[in-house]
């Protein structure tokens, strides 16, 4: 319903880090900042909509380590 055919949706939202141990930095913050609301990588993918081909890539967005999760597709 956002776009018109053929037009692409991508979104972006910071996820938790796959390996806590070596970013503890962007685990506190993310911990102190969203708590209980901040989600992992699958958690994230597992909202997406279905019926689209959605792709992703995953980064490094800032010095601390925090990470966050790229999307889009074509509808």
């Amino acid at each position: 319903r956002a776009c018109k055919p053929a037009g692409y949706v991508a979104l972006f939202d910071a996820v938790l880090p796959d390996a806590a141990w070596r970013r503890p930095l962007a685990v506190a913050i993310r911990r102190f900042d969203r708590g209980r609301f901040m989600r992992s990588e699958a958690a994230l993918r597992a909202l997406l909509p279905a019926g689209l081909e959605w792709h992703g890539t995953r980064f490094t967005y800032a010095r601390t380590g925090l990470e966050g999760l790229m999307c889009w597709a074509r509808k």
